[in-house]
């Protein structure tokens, strides 16, 4: 296919979705994992079931892939994030180690288990580009006052922990991959508008420079310029679109 092909992983959710229809728009043709269906019908689409949690899964899936596409990049988005009005005990010093290890497992496992097995093909292609997803806890620690509405809650230190393991991750592959063309980056959204309580939007905006939260494209559209040629000069990097909720 002379289209260039882009792997999607999480594309089911609430981001991949907006990754998946923003590359499409741009030409792209789109390939997506994710562990719940898509629906989505597109010429430019084409979806496949895989459970990250499982690395004979992860292979099988991209041997699928690998027989009939010729890749032009991977986008590590697939992730889990607890919701702000979670049930459940976010005490740390409660908090079991097997919600620690399933986080880890798909957030930071799962990433080394993809870039592993599609970094095979890119060797062989010499030329490759991956995109992992961070965040902006993965470069600075949760403020918990933003989450102050609701009583005794507290992000979990999971999440932002394994987010500073994809960032560090980042770094070293494109280290390792020097004076190749393959190209590794790593994008870090801040908090996207997605029907939240409206105290925690207005204590979110609060602590932006831009006095509000991301609109769904305006991340969509980071990660595609990095898809894009235009970010041909760029590996190791980690682009933070945050409205500069970082900066202060």
């Amino acid at each position: 296919m002379k289209k260039k092909i882009v792997i999607v992983t999480g594309s089911s959710g609430f981001l991949g979705r907006a990754i998946v229809n923003n590359l499409i728009l741009a030409d792209y043709f789109v390939l997506g994992i994710d562990i719940a269906k898509n629906m989505l019908k597109h010429k430019n689409f084409e979806f496949f079931q895989c459970n990250l949690a499982r690395e004979k899964s992860i292979e099988q899936c991209l041997k699928k892939i690998l027989r009939k596409y010729e890749i032009l990049c991977l986008i590590n988005n697939a992730a889990i994030d607890h919701k702000v009005m979670q049930k459940g005990n976010t005490d740390f010093i409660h908090y079991e180690l097997r919600k620690w290890r399933k986080t880890f497992l798909i957030n930071v496992d799962a990433i080394f288990l993809l870039c592993k097995h599609v970094c095979k093909y890119f060797e062989k292609n010499k030329k490759g580009n991956i995109i992992n997803i961070s965040s902006t806890y993965g470069l600075v620690a949760p403020r918990n006052d933003i989450y102050k509405f609701k009583k005794n809650f507290k992000k979990n230190l999971d999440y932002p922990t394994s987010k500073s393991a994809v960032i560090g991750f980042t770094k070293s592959l494109a280290s390792y991959y020097s004076n190749t063309q393959i190209r590794i980056n790593c994008v870090c959204p801040g908090g996207i508008y997605n029907r939240q309580n409206k105290k925690f939007i207005k204590n979110y905006s609060n602590n932006t420079i831009m006095g509000r939260m991301a609109e769904l494209n305006e991340i969509a559209n980071a990660i595609k310029f990095l898809v894009s040629d235009d970010s041909s000069y760029m590996t190791g990097s980690v682009l933070v679109v945050d409205g500069g909720w970082t900066a202060i």
